[in-house]
């Protein structure tokens, strides 16, 4: 089942100005009961519910994250809750480009299972020239 949900919040990412951005979430794969997609946008460590999670284990899993106006997107920081957990991304790409169907990956890595934030690079060249991004994918790749 796909959602759509027009909401924004401040993203948690760094960018050329080391400003956050304004996004929403707008598509994702599925969600579990209180795991809903909007828990994303704010960072609540302590607390235990503040993530998405699917409903499902096998793909897709994703998450899509409309920018409120394109921008050079150079980083992005996952926050987690205050202990080690089984949920946290293993493995997981980053995509990103001016429309949902042409996308380009920005990062393929993983979560550490602890609490602490972590921000990832993205790539955010092409042949030496900067690229804008108006959509982000957040896709969890099978262990």
């Amino acid at each position: 089942s796909r959602g759509r949900r027009r909401c924004c919040c401040k993203m948690a990412a760094g960018f050329a100005e080391s400003r956050a951005l304004t996004y929403c979430v707008h598509k994702w794969s599925s969600y579990s009961s209180i795991y809903v997609p909007e828990n994303i946008l704010v960072d609540k460590p302590h607390d235990q519910s503040s993530r998405w999670s699917s409903e499902s284990n096998y793909p897709p899993q994703y998450l899509i994250l409309k920018l409120e106006r394109p921008a050079i997107v150079q980083s992005i920081t996952f926050g987690k809750y205050e202990k080690t957990h089984v949920c946290n991304l293993k493995k997981f790409k980053v995509y990103g480009g001016m429309s949902e169907e042409n996308m380009t990956e920005l990062l393929s890595s993983g979560l550490k299972n602890d609490y602490n934030k972590e921000t990832f690079t993205l790539k955010h060249k092409i042949d030496d020239q900067m690229f804008p991004c108006h959509s982000i994918k957040i896709g969890k790749v099978s262990d």
